[in-house]
């Protein structure tokens, strides 16, 4: 009986430590974080693209609210994406310490002008295959997808394969080098910039 008893213990105590390492760890992403000042990137014409990122999370959903400014100090708005969906990690970054793998899917996209240059500029370049872009007036890209802003149809993207890294009480997210829309390709160092939490 005792032995019984000692394997039944033994088997319990094997259960829970394989549980343990199976469950997933958590990373608090909610709140609203965004940009500690105004970003900026290089746009591939020898100039900088400047921008702001503002992200309201739950521990189930996400969204990014992403403007693009004609200055360096972001005062002059052009255009605004707005993504919003579901997210998961979806286990530790094998790349990346301390990271962890995430998805981030894709429910709605909008893309909205915010001044009359822009919509000029759009226009004349058929952004998203559209030229009558109004100011203030947000459209729908999800369906379409958006060449010059690198967004593809959603039949082609259901979301995008990230990394998340929470440090000091900053958020970092993975590198946008690569297809983030390939299924498994995690990126495999963080983008620089961290995003802080919004009092």
């Amino acid at each position: 009986m005792n032995r019984f008893v000692a394997l039944a213990v033994s088997v319990v105590f094997s259960c829970v430590a394989f549980a343990a390492q199976k469950a997933p760890e958590k990373v608090d992403l909610t709140g609203t974080w965004t940009s500690e000042k105004c970003e900026s990137m290089p746009n591939g014409q020898g100039g900088e693209t400047y921008f702001t990122r503002t992200f309201p999370m739950t521990n189930k959903e996400w969204k990014i609210d992403f403007t693009v400014f004609g200055d360096k100090d972001c005062t002059q708005a052009l255009f605004t994406l707005d993504v919003a969906g579901d997210w998961e990690l979806r286990g530790k970054s094998k790349a990346v310490k301390g990271a962890h793998n995430a998805f981030f899917g894709f429910k709605t996209r909008t893309l909205t002008a915010k001044a009359d240059g822009a919509v000029q500029f759009m226009n004349q370049a058929g952004f998203c295959g559209k030229k009558d872009w109004k100011v203030g007036e947000a459209v729908d890209i999800n369906s379409t997808g958006c060449a010059q802003i690198g967004a593809k149809p959603i039949t082609d993207c259901k979301g995008e394969h990230d990394l998340v890294k929470v440090d000091e009480g900053k958020v970092f997210l993975g590198d946008r080098g690569g297809d983030m829309c390939k299924k498994r390709n995690y990126p495999k160092k963080l983008y620089p910039v961290a995003l802080i939490k919004k009092p």
